[in-house]
């Protein structure tokens, strides 16, 4: 017997394998880059290189790496994120909203001071330069934030080691990124300005009048990493930005290789305690941390909020320091906070924090070294004080953060912690080989 069916169903079966084929023929979904607002020239050449060449789509938001990680941490999913300093990678990593195996260093920059192209100034960069003088009378200098954008702290840690800051830190011009503070000096609305080498070059209104010396701030380094929610098709492109392609882009852009090229045929430098150049930083001797982090350490429990007694720390040791579970109660800074004010936030998503007490015997600069990203705060009573330098090291297997401070001998400073994604955590307290400036009051 003959079994028939409605026209409609065989319409619907003969149609089955061409729905299958289109399936299979649509387009991946675009990948999704949230990038710092000076690769945004590169970026762009480079994302529509690897789109002709593998037939993905990827899409850039551009901006302040400070809004970018406070945007993921809120909820937004792009797929990668690079950063323009490894601190808003850090406040990303510590609230494991990425992929902590894929996080690599990709390129760096340098620091420029500019002027318009129209409005030429001569000026020669070095300690006690007469930077507020060149301003006149009511210029202002273009920065990125320095609460808050990385070319900003980049600039005042700059300014700073260079005995400029204080002349200038009311004459600022603070913008939300440093394209922003780019623009500023571009249109004429500011007769100075502190970018990046790479958004210098790329517009023909400004001139640069001189580079800072890379020994006046920490490396500018940019971390990229696939987030926590990445998409298939992203490592791909995160890879493609470690090729030999993309490394051309970001090397005619102005940018600085950081090792060689996959496929170029140097050998890459494993990240290893033996690794010397991965645990160092140019102007800072870290031989006595290389020394103690190599070594046994000390054991410690540190105070929580809820007035544990606080362990003393002793200088020129090593100590593991077990924390406590982080509360809404803990008085706690992140890399967002009014530092430069000495006032502070509370931060409760972190997951373990403590504090301990410590003095020095004598009065001069002194460097706090940990072997986590968490965040490093001294107190001389409620007061916090602050740095004079820092720098991170993620390929580091020894430590990770560094943090300087001028210290005056027999003040009780207290040590907090803060931020940590695990306990114990190791810290020691080392002199700087660095003579240091004027006790802090």
């Amino acid at each position: 017997m003959r079994k028939y069916f409605p026209a409609a169903v065989l319409a619907l079966c003969a149609l089955l394998p061409l729905a299958s084929r289109a399936a299979d023929e649509q387009p991946r979904s675009e990948i999704l880059v949230f990038a710092a607002a000076s690769l945004t020239d590169v970026m762009q050449k480079v994302g529509a290189d690897f789109s002709r060449a593998h037939g993905q789509a990827v899409k850039f938001s551009f901006g302040s790496s400070a809004t970018l990680a406070r945007q993921i941490k809120a909820g937004a999913a792009p797929d990668i994120f690079i950063s323009a300093d490894e601190e808003w990678m850090d406040y990303i990593e510590q609230r494991n909203l990425i992929d902590r195996a894929s996080r690599k260093n990709l390129f760096g920059n340098r620091l420029v001071l500019i002027s318009p192209a129209s409005q030429p100034v001569t000026l020669r960069i070095e300690k006690g330069f007469k930077l507020n003088a060149a301003l006149g009378a009511s210029g202002r200098l273009a920065v990125g934030d320095p609460a808050s954008v990385p070319a900003g702290k980049y600039a005042k840690a700059a300014l700073t080691a260079l005995s400029a800051w204080d002349d200038v830190a009311t004459r600022l011009a603070p913008a939300d990124n440093v394209r922003m503070a780019l623009l500023y000096v571009s249109r004429g609305e500011a007769p100075l300005g502190i970018v990046y080498l790479t958004d210098a070059k790329a517009d023909a209104n400004v001139r640069i009048v001189g580079e800072f010396p890379e020994s006046s701030h920490a490396p500018i380094r940019y971390p990229g990493a696939l987030t926590s929610k990445a998409r298939p098709g992203a490592a791909e492109f995160l890879a493609y930005l470690q090729g030999a392609a993309a490394r051309a882009r970001f090397d005619a852009a102005g940018f600085q290789s950081l090792g060689a090229a996959p496929g170029a045929g140097a050998a890459s430098k494993p990240a290893s305690a033996n690794n010397a150049e991965s645990c160092t930083h140019q102007g800072w001797d870290m031989s006595p941390e290389a020394r103690l982090f190599q070594g046994t350490a000390s054991s410690a429990t540190a105070a929580g909020p809820d007035g544990n007694k606080a362990p003393t720390l002793h200088e020129g040791r090593l100590f593991s320091l077990a924390l406590v579970k982080q509360s809404a109660s803990a008085k706690v800074s992140g890399p967002d906070s009014a530092a430069a004010s000495g006032s502070k936030h509370r931060h409760s998503d972190g997951a373990y924090g403590g504090a301990a007490r410590f003095s020095v015997s004598k009065s001069g600069r002194y460097r706090v070294t940990a072997d986590g990203p968490f965040w490093i705060d001294v107190l001389a009573g409620a007061t916090a004080l602050k740095a004079t330098a820092f720098h991170g090291w993620h390929e580091c297997a020894l430590y990770r953060k560094a943090v300087e401070y001028d210290l005056t001998a027999g003040v009780p400073f207290a040590l907090q912690l803060s931020g940590a994604a695990r306990s114990p955590v190791r810290v020691s307290i080392v002199a700087s080989s660095v003579t240091a400036g004027t006790p802090p009051k």
